[in-house]
């Protein structure tokens, strides 16, 4: 069990660095076109985050042939993978949303900026507070049009084809990873 919740701590981490890496060294080198920056973000994302989700399960599988400690380890990452993205997708957004209604948005510019430069490593500059419903559209519409949407569906992508692996390859030792995928 300490393996397993090792993992499902160490795995999201890693990926979140490795990200941080890749999105910095990928802005570093010349691509002719953007299709080829988003081929090559998405084949070291992807590369990485496989190896990075799958080497101790292969290892614990071929290697060692516990299938007591692969099954601990499959369920400890499928939970963790399914705790960090249901709280990033559902309940950031929603409380975002209660805290605007609330009419708290200098609370939410403020934390939306931290969580901005830790991830990322910029700062935006200034507090972006809309004053009514117009500006409000404006600024999403806005959004959506600066938004490289390509780029944003690479971490959904790999997130699912994992997803997928871990199901298809490990449901002998953890047959209820289909009814915690659904989730």
């Amino acid at each position: 069990a300490v393996t397993g919740l090792a993992t499902s701590v160490l795995v999201p981490l890693l990926n979140v660095i490795h990200y941080q890496v890749v999105i910095k060294t990928n802005n570093y080198q010349l691509f002719r076109e953007d299709s080829e920056r988003e081929k090559d973000l998405f084949d070291r994302l992807f590369v990485f985050n496989l190896f990075n989700t799958y080497n101790s399960l292969i290892w614990i599988a071929f290697v060692e042939k516990n299938m007591e400690q692969l099954r601990v380890q499959v369920l400890f990452l499928l939970l963790s993978s399914i705790f960090i993205n249901n709280l990033l997708e559902f309940y950031w957004s929603h409380s975002v949303k209660q805290l605007k209604k609330m009419g708290h948005s200098d609370a939410i510019t403020s934390i939306r900026q931290m969580l901005r430069y830790i991830l990322v490593g910029e700062l935006e500059e200034g507090p972006i507070v809309p004053a009514d419903p117009i500006k409000t559209a404006l600024e999403h519409v806005t959004d959506e049009m600066t938004r490289d949407a390509a780029f944003e569906l690479v971490d959904e992508a790999i997130e699912l084809v994992i997803q997928y692996g871990l199901i298809m390859m490990f449901t002998v030792a953890f047959p209820l990873a289909p009814l915690l995928a659904l989730v």
